[in-house]
């Protein structure tokens, strides 16, 4: 939860000051490749025109069985991840997460501290009632 409220910017709500959006850009899709690469999945990716006025900027949407999906989000704030909902997730598809997320340098926040109320400092543009909605949703 510290690490949520270091990252909280009290005036920005969708990026922070000095957010390099291209040089993020480039390192999802080096990631997204890696996830490809190492379990066999092909994923949806949305990136780019696809997201905006949002807290995040690009996601992998991937599927966990024959008929649910996740979405792996990439925050615009302190090179976070996470999962949608990251229960019911196989242990192999979690722990390459975590181990791309080490390799591309990314901090992987489980979803349960994501769905606690916001108590940060930051009203948004039309409320922000959970850390989920700060850093990963549209804002």
């Amino acid at each position: 939860m510290e690490l949520l409220k270091i990252n909280d910017d009290p005036e920005r709500w969708e990026y922070p000051l000095g957010f390099d959006y291209e040089s993020e850009q480039e390192r999802f899709l080096q990631f997204a490749t890696a996830f490809f690469a190492a379990l066999n999945i092909s994923p949806m990716i949305e990136t780019g025109a696809c997201i905006q006025d949002a807290s995040f900027h690009s996601q992998l949407i991937f599927p966990v069985g024959l008929v649910r999906y996740h979405s792996l989000r990439f925050s615009n704030f302190g090179s976070f991840i996470t999962i949608n909902d990251d229960e019911g997730v196989p242990d192999e598809i979690l722990s390459t997460i975590l181990e791309l997320a080490d390799r591309f340098e990314y901090t992987y926040i489980p979803y349960q501290y994501l769905d606690a109320d916001y108590t940060g400092s930051n009203l948004g543009v039309t409320g922000i009632d959970s850390w989920w909605i700060r850093y990963f949703d549209y804002v």
